[in-house]
Order: structure tokens, then sequence, then C-alpha cells
């Protein structure tokens, strides 16, 4: 049972900062493409 709640929040914490750095990209390459937009628009 310990064993289980160890991999499952172990499963959590590993998913949690995938999706962190994923977003964290995500929000980076938003900002660069509009930091480019606004470049080639001036």
């Amino acid at each position: 049972m310990e064993f289980k709640l160890i991999s499952i929040a172990s499963m959590i914490a590993f998913y949690g900062c995938y999706f962190l750095k994923m977003f964290h990209q995500k929000s980076k390459e938003y900002k660069q493409t509009k930091l480019e937009r606004t470049k080639s628009v001036l």
C-alpha cells in the first residue's frame, strides 16, 4: 500500500513538472512569435 502511494505521488510530480515545462515553453514561444510579428509589422 505504501509503495503504491509513493509511486502515484512520484508519477503526479513527474507529470506536473512535465506539463509545467510544456506550458512554460508554449508561452515562451507565443511571446517570441508575438515579438517577431510586431517586428515584421514595423
